[in-house]
């Protein structure tokens, strides 16, 4: 998909847009200059796919094993993040990002070898999400 970041005059803030969503585009009569000391990097660095945005980030810390702990150091998916090595190999990051469930759902790529320890919500958002996935699994035992 391609995306561009522009002004939402409904919602009075810097948006970013799916161009295949926009359906019916229109010349307004007013022009956007997209501000001097606007920065797409900064924009984009508190969100794994560069496309969720907010003005306040929120602080996720994933505790990764010992078997990926070195993927997970080399996996730099936020610009802001601190890494806290441990006795037993396993590391624990910390990341700044703009959408708490995006990271969550990131973070169930790792499997077993990932636990979300911070915040609660975050933390109850993907055992949520591991529930809902065992119920899919279970529902469709049998089926092709």
């Amino acid at each position: 998909r391609t995306y561009l970041v522009g002004y939402d005059q409904l919602r009075g803030a810097k948006r970013v847009f799916a161009l295949d969503g926009i359906s019916t585009p229109r010349l307004g009569a007013r022009r956007f200059q997209r501000p001097a000391d606007f920065d797409l990097e900064a924009f984009a660095a508190s969100s794994i796919s560069g496309i969720m945005h907010a003005e306040r980030t929120t602080r996720v810390t994933i505790r990764f094993s010992s078997v990926v702990a070195r993927a997970a150091e080399a996996d730099q998916v936020v610009r802001e993040r601190a890494i806290e090595e441990r006795a037993d190999g396993s590391v624990d990051i910390t990341y700044d990002v703009a959408d708490p469930a995006e990271l969550a759902r990131w973070s169930l790529k790792w499997g077993e070898e990932a636990e979300v320890l911070r915040p609660p919500d975050v933390r109850a958002a993907v055992r949520d999400m591991v529930r809902a996935i065992a119920r899919r699994y279970r529902a469709r035992r049998g089926t092709r």
